[in-house]
């Protein structure tokens, strides 16, 4: 117990320190953050995806493995995802990352974004159904090996035959800080005047 209160209290006594000495609390600029934040989030992916996958078929548990292949899917989303960053060296492009809503750089970026989110929500919702008890595990495996390596092609050699995901989620129209302050551009880019008003809320149309 007394290691478990250690590891507890270590990371709060470190942010005390940093707040009480700020000399020493060092900024450390990556100007690649989105690549390395989101591959570390496809390596974490892929390590749960394949001991799940290990445990599921040694065990014969189908459903497991539906969770397995979401968290795979995951990892293989996401690793397109990161490297098709903007200023990415893959991409070839010189372009640099925008956190707006409407510019990718490469639509190979918010497609690999939504897949990553709404395909592992298929796998995840069906291991509570019946499902995974009529489907044959090797082939399903098989096959979304297939298409995440698929998209991977197609997003990150040839992403001019993928049409724009802005076109199908909408624009944001509308920014509200607590005064009311954020002007919205006509591509529904934020402009921040006054950064010490904090953003409310987005509507989305």
């Amino acid at each position: 117990m007394p290691a478990v209160a250690i590891l507890l209290l270590l990371p709060l006594a470190l942010l005390a320190y940093l707040i009480a000495t700020p000399g020493a609390n060092i900024a450390l600029e990556v100007t690649i953050e989105h690549v390395v934040i989101v591959s570390n989030a496809a390596l974490l992916a892929l390590a749960g995806s394949s001991a799940q996958t290990f445990t599921a078929l040694r065990l014969h548990q189908r459903r497991l493995l539906f969770i397995a292949l979401g968290f795979g899917c995951v990892a293989g989303f996401f690793s397109v995802h990161a490297l098709s960053t903007p200023g990415v060296p893959w991409t070839g492009s010189g372009d640099v990352y925008s956190y707006s809503a409407h510019y990718y750089g490469s639509p190979t970026v918010g497609f690999s974004a939504y897949l990553s989110i709404f395909i592992p929500a298929i796998f995840f919702a069906a291991a509570h159904t019946e499902l995974p008890q009529k489907i044959p595990p090797i082939p399903l495996a098989l096959i979304t090996l297939a298409g995440v390596l698929a998209f991977a092609v197609v997003g990150l050699w040839m992403p001019e035959i993928l049409p724009n995901p802005d076109a199908s989620v909408g624009h944001i129209v509308a920014a509200v800080s607590l005064n009311g302050q954020f002007p919205v551009t006509d591509l529904g880019e934020v402009q921040i005047q006054d950064r010490t008003q904090p953003i409310r809320a987005y509507a989305l149309a």
